[in-house]
């Protein structure tokens, strides 16, 4: 790509959360989902071949997947280009709050930047989803679609968003320390689904109930309702079984100053979403290291301004 002109560019893509609908979804039902303020930058510099690093812990040594994951989400952008990629991130990996999906969208819209070819957010959906379907057998592409989108949103698969005019909601993020590939998880949901057919449609009917209802609850800011349906989303879960011991502790441990809880994201270990009562202070999380009071439904993912390269590599 020559040395003039040397300069970089950047994007931020936000982490999601699920409050209702995973893994149902992916099967036709109806999720709503938003965005929490845990971010992945990606920097993308002029190279003559395509290299990516990982300035994050849980990446290293980097795997032949995380590297086929990115490049698989901007090879048709860079046609046959190069490009040097530095991911950095504060999403912790295999725990549900969309890192791959984070990573995808940042990627994009990083080169895109860097080649100036402006993209619709359907294309840079398209893109993304490329990486997405490396690491997740069947996504449903609602991590996608809420990084790059931003706030609250009501998902189908194969659908517009819908997004919900609501406040940012703050609440209690449990981290039960597991971690899990979620193309797994699906997996199993799936076997599940084709052993009870008409149980699991019946459960992906209950759970467009649970969504419609949760977002109505969002809207009106009714916090007691919105927990109260995450937990009864909780009970379809462990029916499918996608919970875990883990799980069901990080709920119970913080039954007093929560309205309700449930996993977020594939399950089989991750992170717990609890709907605080208030904006409660100093709420003992000591026994969940990484646990975090977290701000949902934040702005979604952005290119960033320009930054010159200097020779001694990326900037910090």
């Amino acid at each position: 790509m020559g040395k003039e002109g040397r300069f970089e560019r950047s994007a931020i893509a936000p982490g999601k959360i699920i409050l209702t609908g995973e893994h149902f979804v992916v099967n036709g039902g109806l999720a709503l989902a938003g965005t929490v303020d845990r971010y992945i930058r990606v920097r993308a510099r002029p190279a003559d071949v395509f290299s990516v690093r990982y300035g994050f812990p849980g990446m290293k040594p980097m795997t032949k997947l995380a590297r086929d994951h990115i490049y698989a989400s901007i090879k048709d952008l860079l046609d046959g280009k190069g490009a040097s990629l530095y991911v950095e991130s504060n999403i912790p990996i295999g725990a549900g709050l969309g890192s791959s999906a984070s990573s995808s969208v940042a990627a994009v819209l990083a080169i895109s930047g860097l080649l100036n070819k402006p993209l619709t957010r359907q294309e840079v959906f398209e893109h993304a989803m490329k990486g997405e379907r490396l690491v997740h057998s069947n996504p449903s592409g609602i991590d996608v679609m809420v990084s790059i989108m931003g706030g609250f949103m009501l998902y189908r698969k194969g659908e517009e968003p819908r997004p919900l005019n609501t406040a940012p909601l703050r609440a209690l993020v449990v981290d039960t320390g597991q971690r899990h590939r979620t193309g797994d998880m699906v997996n199993g949901v799936q076997t599940f689904a084709i052993k009870n057919r008409e149980l699991f449609d019946g459960m992906v009917s209950m759970a467009n109930s649970i969504s419609s209802s949760a977002a109505q609850a969002l809207i009106e800011g009714d916090l007691a309702r919105l927990g109260s349906l995450l937990a009864f989303n909780q009970e379809l879960l462990k029916a499918i079984g996608v919970s875990t011991d883990k799980i069901e502790r990080a709920i119970r441990s913080f039954r007093g100053v929560s309205f309700g809880g449930k996993l977020t994201g594939g399950g089989g270990g991750g992170f717990v979403i609890n709907i605080l009562k208030g904006d409660v202070i100093g709420v003992n999380t000591r026994r969940w290291t990484g646990s975090f009071i977290a701000n949902l439904g934040v702005g979604g993912a952005k290119i960033e301004e320009p930054a010159h390269i200097h020779d001694g590599g990326l900037p910090n």
